[in-house]
Formats: C-alpha cells, sequence, structure tokens
C-alpha cells in the first residue's frame, strides 16, 4: 500500500495524511490494522488524516477565482478540517496548538461581524500586532466584510509609524501589549483615530488614560462580545483590499494600493510556481512578503507555525528542526549568517579531522548545514535583497535545483526567478548616461509591467508621477541583462553615486565581492561625491573574533592589531581574487562590533540593511575616516594597488 490517488475519481473520499506527502487512503485501506506501516514520514503516529474528496491540483483548479475574496472562501470550505495556523505554547518544546481552517474561519467572521456592526463599512483598519493567531483574523474579518487593511511593520520608528497614520488615514487600530505603547508616542499628532482594539487582556492602565478622549479603547475579547449573530459576509467590489507600506527606509513610506486584480493575480502566481502544500514558519513582520507568504501558505491548503521567538539564527533554527518544513525561505541577510555558519563547521571538521581532502571537509559541512532544516524540504526560495554570488552557490550545493532566487516588489510582485523574466512581464531597461558605458551587456533601470502591477500610491507627494508611467513601475533598479530575458541585478539607483573622479560606484555591488570572507559578518562601503576613494565599516565574524579570543562584548576590537591585519589581508585578497578596479577598493576601515539588528534599527522591518540608518549610526567615524586621507595618498594608490597606508592614518591601509 503507497499512495492510492491516482485511482482514485475525483469527488470520492480519501483519507489525506498531513505528513506523508504520499499517502491518500482508500476508505477500506484506511480502516486497515496494517495502515500504520504505509507512513513514510517520521513524525509520531498516529498522523492526522483528514477525509478530502480531490487531488491538491484539483483543489486548486477548483479554488482559484477571479476574485480574491472568493479564493479564499474556496479555500476554507475545501480545508475546514485541516490543521492550518500553530502556535508553540512553551519556547523550545515540541508542542504545537493547531486552528484548523474552520477554527480561523470562524474567528474571522466574527471579528468581520464585529466590524460591521461598530464600525462604518469601506473604513480603513490598520493592523499592528506582532505574529499572532489574531493578526489573521483581522486579515480575513476585514476580507470578508469590506475593510481595507492597513498592515503595519511593529518595528517601524515613531516617525514611519506617524507617516503611515496619516497618509493610510486608520479610523481603527488593532494593537497589542508590545505595539500599544508606540501608538503612544504619535496619537497625539493624528487626528482621524477613533478606536483601539487591545489583542490580549494584559494592558497598561497608565498608558490607556493617556489616550484622546475621541478615541474608544476595546478590548479584543470584548469587541467581540458585541456579535450574537454573524452577519453575511459584503466584500469589497471595487475598493481598496489593502494600502501596503514600505520599510520608508529611503524616505516617507509609500502606500501601494491594492485592489482585486493584482491581488488575485500575485495569489495565482505563486500558488503555480508552489505547486505543492505547504509546511512552513511565519517568522518575519506581517506587513509585507511574510505576509503574502501565509496568504499563499493558506489558500494551498498548507499549515505553518507561528514564530516570534527572536531574530537570531540560532533560535530560528531550532524552530526548524522541530517544525521540520517542506518549504522555508528567508532574506539574504539571513541566508549570510547560514554561510557564516557554514564556514565554522568546516573549520572545525578540519580540525577535527585532519586527514580528510577539502572536498569531504565541505560535504560533510554541506550535510550538516541542511539536517539542520529538517529532511523534507521540496522549496527554498530567497528575495527581497540582492544575493551575493557566494551566497548563491553555497545555497545550490545544500539544495539544487530546490533553490531559487526571486525578484520582484510589492509594486509588481514576481518580476523575475533565477534571473529570468517571467513571461507575462513586459519589460525595458533605461540607460543611466555615464554607468558602465563600456559594458558588452544592456545595463541600466529596469521598468517593468505586469497583470501583478498595481495602480499606483496612496500618496500625494509626487511618488506616483515618479514611480509609474502609464502602467508600467519603475523599479529603482539597476540591472544587467547578460542573456536575452535574463538579468542580473546590480545596485539600487538611489544608492549609487558618482564619485568626485567621475566614476559611478554601487556600494552594494562592492559589499557581496567582500561578504564571502569567513571573517567578515558585515560590511558597509560608503563614499561621497565630494571624494574620489571609499571607506568601510566592517563588523567581523564570529569565526574572525574566535581567532584571537575575543568577542562581540568587547568594545576595543578596533584597536586589535593582529584582528586588524586579518581582515585588511582579506580585503586585499578578495580585490586581487575579483579583479576588483582600485577605486571601488574601501581605503580605510573601522572594526565594529555592533551586531546589525530591526531593535537598533540597522536592520529595517523586513530585514534588510537601513543604508540611512547605519550611514547615520556611524556618520562620526565614516567622516573621520575621509578625512583621514589625503588626496597625495590616493594618487599613490592610483600607481600602486598594493600600496597599503599607514594603519597610523585613521586606520587607512
Amino acid at each position: 500500500m503507497s499512495s492510492f490517488e491516482l485511482a482514485l475519481e475525483c469527488g470520492e473520499k480519501r483519507y489525506r495524511c498531513s505528513e506523508c506527502s504520499d499517502i491518500k487512503f482508500c476508505e477500506e485501506c484506511y480502516h486497515s490494522p496494517k495502515s500504520n506501516e504505509c507512513h513514510t514520514d517520521k513524525a509520531i503516529l498516529p498522523h492526522q488524516c483528514t477525509i478530502e474528496t480531490k487531488t491538491e491540483s484539483e483543489y486548486l483548479e477548483s479554488n482559484e477565482s477571479d476574485r480574491f475574496y472568493q479564493s479564499f472562501v474556496n479555500a476554507f470550505n475545501s480545508f475546514s478540517h485541516r490543521n492550518c495556523i500553530g502556535v508553540r505554547p512553551v519556547a523550545n518544546e515540541p508542542t504545537v496548538n493547531w486552528l484548523t481552517f474552520k477554527d480561523v474561519y470562524q474567528n474571522s467572521e466574527k471579528f468581520g461581524s464585529a466590524l460591521k456592526l461598530n464600525v462604518k463599512y469601506e473604513s480603513r483598519v490598520g493592523i499592528m500586532l506582532n505574529n499572532v493567531p489574531e493578526w489573521y483574523f483581522v486579515e480575513f474579518g476585514c476580507l470578508f466584510y469590506g475593510y481595507t487593511l492597513i498592515p503595519i511593520n511593529h518595528f517601524v520608528n515613531n516617525d514611519q509609524l506617524l507617516n503611515i497614520l496619516k497618509i493610510g488615514e486608520p479610523t481603527v487600530l488593532v494593537v497589542s501589549k508590545i505595539t500599544f505603547p508606540k501608538l503612544l508616542n504619535v496619537i497625539n499628532n493624528y487626528s482621524n483615530l477613533t478606536l483601539i482594539i487591545h489583542v490580549g487582556d494584559d494592558y497598561d492602565q497608565n498608558l490607556k488614560n493617556q489616550l484622546p478622549q475621541q478615541i474608544k479603547f476595546k478590548l479584543y475579547s470584548e469587541f467581540l462580545s458585541t456579535v450574537s449573530v454573524i452577519a453575511p459576509h459584503s466584500p469589497l467590489i471595487n475598493g481598496i483590499l489593502s494600502l501596503v507600506f514600505s520599510t520608508g527606509s529611503t524616505g516617507v513610506p509609500k502606500g501601494e494600493i491594492c485592489k482585486d486584480r493584482d491581488t488575485t493575480n500575485w495569489l495565482k502566481d505563486f500558488a503555480t510556481f508552489w505547486g505543492h502544500c505547504p509546511i512552513t514558519i511565519s517568522y518575519l513582520s506581517l506587513s509585507h512578503i511574510q505576509r503574502i507568504k501565509d496568504l499563499v501558505c493558506i489558500f494551498l491548503g498548507g499549515r505553518f507555525v507561528i514564530y516570534s521567538l527572536g531574530t537570531d539564527i540560532e533560535s530560528y533554527i531550532k524552530e526548524c528542526s522541530m517544525v521540520r518544513p517542506t518549504y522555508f525561505w528567508n532574506l539574504p541577510t539571513f541566508l549570510n549568517q547560514l554561510y557564516s555558519m557554514y564556514q565554522r563547521k568546516s573549520e572545525i571538521i578540519k580540525k577535527e579531522q585532519p586527514n580528510l581532502s577539502n572536498d569531504e571537509v565541505d560535504s560533510i559541512a554541506i550535510r550538516e548545514t541542511t539536517n539542520i532544516f529538517g529532511d523534507r524540504i521540496h522549496l527554498v526560495t530567497t528575495g527581497g535583497a540582492k544575493t551575493a554570488p557566494h551566497i548563491e552557490t553555497f545555497m545550490k550545493k545544500c539544495w539544487g535545483n530546490r533553490f531559487y532566487i526571486k525578484y520582484g516588489s510589492t509594486e509588481s510582485y514576481s518580476i523575475a526567478t533565477n534571473g529570468r523574466i517571467k513571461s507575462d512581464v513586459e519589460y525595458k531597461i533605461e540607460a543611466i548616461p555615464g554607468f558602465r558605458d563600456d559594458s558588452p551587456f544592456p545595463v541600466g533601470e529596469l521598468i517593468v509591467k505586469s497583470p501583478r502591477t498595481i495602480e499606483g500610491y496612496i500618496n500625494k507627494d509626487g511618488s506616483n508621477e515618479k514611480n509609474f508611467r502609464n502602467g508600467w513601475y519603475v523599479t529603482g533598479d539597476i540591472v544587467e541583462e547578460y542573456e536575452p530575458g535574463i538579468i542580473r541585478i546590480l545596485e539600487r539607483v538611489s544608492y549609487s553615486f558618482k564619485s568626485s573622479m567621475g566614476r559611478y560606484i554601487s556600494p552594494e555591488l562592492i559589499e557581496a565581492y567582500y561578504s564571502s570572507s569567513s571573517l567578515i559578518r558585515n560590511i558597509f562601503i560608503y563614499g561621497t561625491s565630494l571624494h574620489p576613494f571609499l571607506v568601510g565599516i566592517v563588523v567581523p565574524s564570529q569565526l574572525a573574533l574566535e581567532r584571537f579570543n575575543l568577542t562581540y562584548d568587547q568594545s576595543n576590537i578596533d584597536q586589535h592589531q593582529y584582528l586588524r591585519e586579518s581582515i585588511i589581508n582579506e580585503i586585499d585578497i578578495i580585490s586581487k581574487q575579483k579583479n576588483i578596479i582600485f577605486w571601488e577598493i574601501p581605503k580605510a576601515i573601522k572594526l565594529d562590533n555592533t551586531i546589525w539588528t530591526v531593535d537598533n534599527h540597522l536592520l529595517n522591518g523586513s530585514f534588510k540593511f537601513d543604508r540611512k540608518e547605519i550611514t547615520k549610526y556611524y556618520q562620526e567615524s565614516l567622516d573621520q575616516l575621509l578625512d583621514g586621507i589625503n588626496q597625495q595618498d590616493i594618487i599613490l594608490i592610483k600607481f600602486d594597488k598594493s600600496k597599503r597606508l599607514s594603519s597610523n592614518n585613521c586606520k587607512s591601509y
């Protein structure tokens, strides 16, 4: 007995195993005493089996609709008995409390009915929560009953939050004990809010007392208690389903207008690409791409565990080992940490087993790295920022053709996979005068149009005129089309600048070269149009610190001669290996022990480098580095690339 799916007709009852992807029992086999012998997954028996009538592909076909609302109603009806959202009540314990699709649906209807009873139809509802099940109840409650959802990243700073409120204009805001204090910091500067719904009965009474009189404060449980009868659904027909805001790391957050056409099209696109019913983890703020991933997972009948125990790689990996996902995705910043972990494993294996060849060491390190994610990975993706070539090579070693690099944006969603532009995306590349004019390939700013492209922003500050042209979206990304229809992302237009030597500089591209080093955790390249050279901030890796018996707790690592020499030598080696042009090599560096996180704002809410905040944080050091090198030094370097400046000259080399 194995899979009986092929022998069962559509509409015929079968028992689907939640753990074994290849097990679907007919009724007779399911009740057989030997049925447990057929299960192939190592999850503890008995496995949950749900009674169903279709294959996964048949469900996908029948659940798809030309309306976002109807697609999810179909999914909830099809998968009502499957597990949907899991919450781990105790950290680092394997127990998961599951909500079924029916539970999520009913909770969403109750919240939506309460909205309908208390809030004007088509009002805008902001949600600023950490990862909790109530987020999804609010999400679907708004979808079912005709309210515009405004997801707000709970890591935003005060300025970003106030801008989002003023631009999005929500009248209702759903908060928690974690996010309520942040709202109080800006509430007196925003007058449109009439209702705050607090998830969780534990709240700060002193904060509540500070609210303006016109704002009602309701506990989530209290708000739901107003409902005696579930109201009939009343979804929006042509309105705005959601306003999704950018992180605001380069300026005022932009509110992307998401309507039925573009949201339905990205749902279909993601569902077709995934192609299977996923088991995964929800771990990032639900204001952005994590929300999209979770919605697609729900639409496909998959399940996910909510993870909110921290952003460090060790905690996340522990969670993966317990969940054993079939799909995981993460940002390049996380993959960089994973790569550093792999490098440390390799070093340890070499020391413990010196007789092994480099290939044997690498094979063991790769196997140990992949094993920490469990044994049933079907698909791995990354995106949201540029993936360095060495990270791509490493990930393909780990997962082969199961690893994909996705490129897109919330303005146009999926644009390219592994560099190949999707067949339904029209594109053009506008040259930037002076930028890589000598390239044999088309290079310039990418402009796209697809069925998923939104109509524009809610902002009234000129953002639409700048970023949208007759249905085309200006991505702000500089790309190189090295084969027809295949692109390489080089840099953000806003991050590039022309040095005083008249050369265009792409800091992110340069950072990618040096981040391949096992000694470098983070590197930030900086320059201005007033200087002919670059400088850098380097956060050494844990491996680099361990070599010299140092830790991140020590604040004077920049004064450690041997660590500095080791990092400088590494930069020299990589510069020669990569044939980096001399004006792209940092002429001075400072070592720093600060770990870049969302909490200290050096990573934004999407876990990307926040270049504006990093510059602000290190501005004094960067200015000292720039001022510490004189023009004569640069002339010497120009004619002798191997020349190293005096280490007494503001940490130059």
